[in-house]
């Protein structure tokens, strides 16, 4: 549903928001810090989703709900990436 109310590089972008994601939770709950050059690569990328998701807006309103669906399919992936990797985590 997002990639149809959306542009192809938001709904690529946003869908993708899992490579952003993971990493912060790794960061923020199980206490693995950044570099500081990692960090200030994930803040870049953080900056330029929100800039992205603006700017669609300013274009036309109607493609925010598409950018938040696909920002949505994005962030389950992120849960499937957290949740797998505790299985295998048990399971090893």
């Amino acid at each position: 549903l997002g990639i149809l109310r959306t542009t192809l590089a938001n709904a690529t972008l946003l869908g993708n928001v899992a490579t952003l994601m993971f990493p912060l939770y790794g960061f923020v709950i199980m206490r693995a810090w950044p570099t500081r050059l990692q960090g200030f690569a994930l803040a870049l990328a953080a900056i330029g989703a929100g800039l992205l998701l603006g700017r669609s807006y300013q274009l036309d309103p109607q493609h925010l709900v598409g950018d938040l669906l696909c920002l949505l399919a994005g962030l389950l992936y992120t849960a499937y990436f957290i949740l797998m990797a505790r299985v295998r985590a048990v399971l090893a």
